[in-house]
């Protein structure tokens, strides 16, 4: 009946294991990436993962599909492309 966090990982539920000591100094760099991506991401993201959370695998797979092509084609995204062409920080606004 236990999932450890091996198992899971071997499964492919988990992308990486970091050990105990390591975790606070790679949950930070997590959050400093998030950090950089658009508002409206991150919004979306936050969604699904709750939405994720009462569904089965078909309707996660359906919400994050559609949420990879709105994003897609968000004003963000397109700023973020521009930014990183133009190598200068991305400013977001949200939309």
């Amino acid at each position: 009946g236990f999932l450890d966090a091996e198992r899971a990982y071997q499964w492919g539920i988990l992308n990486k294991l970091v050990p105990a000591e390591n975790l606070e100094a790679e949950v930070r760099g997590l959050c400093s990436q998030m950090l950089k991506s658009p508002p409206i991401t991150q919004w979306i993201n936050k969604r699904n993962m709750r939405h994720a959370l009462d569904s089965n695998l078909e309707t996660t797979a359906v919400l994050t599909s559609n949420a990879a092509y709105i994003l897609g084609q968000s004003e963000d995204a397109k700023e973020a492309r521009n930014a990183l062409l133009e190598r200068r920080d991305p400013v977001f606004k949200g939309v």
